[in-house]
């Protein structure tokens, strides 16, 4: 496990991510996601889960997914977003990048209403993908915590996917009189 931060797990108390024990209607679907110091602003799309029991990304590289089975960025608990590092169709995803966000990094997320969160990155992470600590990213409790995941680390051209997940943690910056 590489670290960008302390040793200590950013992440808050864990409850189960099935789509069984909270399916949130949330009136503040996020709409846009921008992070300025890498140039990054692209659209958010709702997704849920596969067939398999997996979070959906988009099917397109330039899409960021949230998952919409838990909250909103902003809400008590961890909102997860999820999208690309790349595709041999596609090229660059929007993601591509996301090992290189430094901690303290500002994330900018604006809902449907119009509302903007802000976000500071606190974390970075990398999980081998069998050790994704999943129940902790998609914790419905505790503080407010924006997820946002890509896949990284060598190619397995066997699986045809990446062998690790790049994990960025990000705590709301409060609003300033």
């Amino acid at each position: 496990v590489a670290s960008t931060a302390a040793e200590d797990d950013p992440s808050p108390a864990t409850r189960s991510a099935r789509i069984g024990d909270f399916d949130q209607a949330s009136a503040n679907v996020p709409e846009q996601m921008r992070m300025p110091s890498l140039d990054v602003e692209a659209p958010v799309v709702s997704v849920g889960v596969t067939d398999d029991g997996d979070m959906e990304v988009p099917t397109d590289v330039r899409d960021v997914g949230w998952y919409r089975h838990g909250p909103s960025p902003g809400e008590r608990g961890a909102a997860v977003l999820a999208g690309h590092v790349d595709s041999r169709e596609q090229g660059r995803g929007v993601f591509f990048d996301l090992r290189r966000l430094d901690i303290g990094s500002r994330v900018v997320v604006t809902d449907s209403a119009g509302n903007v969160q802000r976000f500071e990155v606190i974390a970075r992470r990398t999980y081998d993908k069998p050790r994704l600590p999943t129940d902790a990213l998609f914790s419905r409790t505790g503080p407010s915590l924006l997820v946002v995941i890509t896949c990284g680390g060598d190619f397995d051209s066997e699986a045809g996917s990446y062998r690790e997940n790049v994990v960025v943690y990000a705590q709301p910056v409060a609003a300033r009189g």
